[in-house]
Order: structure tokens, then C-alpha cells, then sequence
């Protein structure tokens, strides 16, 4: 994902483009999560998970976990 929302002391704002030409270039805006039917919506029910972050490793895949891995 591209970077949709940004926190500014605390609170949370939009961060998107829509270009005067273009319509179709307009990008996605908020906080963004995935769904159950594998689209990006406003945030609610998230099914990403934090796995990198910061350069910490908080969770350590094996090939065979991701390649065996059953989508709904």
C-alpha cells in the first residue's frame, strides 16, 4: 500500500492525490485496511498484519507458511 493517512500530533489526516487532469489517477484516502474480499476500505476489520516494522522483525515466515497459505 502507498502511504494514505499520516498522524500529526495525535491526529489522524488524509494524505492522497487527485489531479484536476486525470480522474483516473485519484488515489485512495484515510486510514486504509484489507477485507475479507481482499480490497483496501476506510479502516475497520484489518486483516494485514504488522510483520516489519521500524527495522524490527516481528514475524518470521517460512517459504512453505507463505507458500501453503489457503485465501478464503
Amino acid at each position: 500500500m502507498k502511504a494514505s493517512a499520516i498522524c500529526v500530533n495525535g491526529a489522524w489526516r488524509d494524505a492522497y492525490k487527485d489531479p484536476i487532469i486525470g480522474q483516473g489517477k485519484r488515489s485512495k484516502r484515510g486510514r486504509l485496511a484489507l477485507s475479507s474480499d481482499f480490497e483496501t476500505v476506510r479502516e475497520r476489520e484489518n486483516l494485514l498484519e504488522v510483520v516489519f516494522r521500524n527495522g524490527k522483525l516481528f514475524k518470521d515466515y517460512s517459504f512453505d507458511e507463505i507458500h501453503n497459505k489457503e485465501r478464503k
